[in-house]
């Protein structure tokens, strides 16, 4: 009986193209205001947005378009507690501009704003 195919040792068909290989590109949620999470959440949004950009690359689509919002990123209790208690407005009137000034704003600073003296430390 000769088909269309061929048969491998184990009898499984061959490929005669390879399989595609999809990649399922979630944007990472922010679930913490600490400073770790924030410079995690910053590192991997950076990775995220790049993906994105990969893929539209070849597609031709906008990656503006694509990407999830920062506002979408963030969990809901911590985005109401943001908005309330460190922007001052309704979560509705937040944008992702806003967030992400106060994301790099808390970063860019050292954790409660305290430099250790060395020179105690290494006496």
């Amino acid at each position: 009986m000769s088909s269309g195919y061929r048969l491998d040792s184990d009898g499984d068909v061959e490929m005669s193209v390879p399989q595609p290989v999809y990649e399922f590109i979630t944007a990472p949620k922010l679930k913490s205001w600490d400073q770790a999470s924030l410079v995690t959440w910053t590192r991997e949004r950076k990775r995220y947005v790049d993906k994105i950009a990969e893929c539209c690359a070849t597609t031709g689509e906008n990656p503006e378009r694509i990407c999830a919002s920062v506002k979408s990123c963030f969990d809901v209790d911590i985005l109401a507690v943001i908005a309330r208690y460190v922007l001052f407005k309704s979560v509705a009137e937040v944008n992702d501009i806003e967030l992400v000034a106060e994301i790099e704003n808390r970063c860019n600073h050292l954790k409660n704003a305290h430099v250790p003296d060395l020179d105690r430390l290494f006496r």
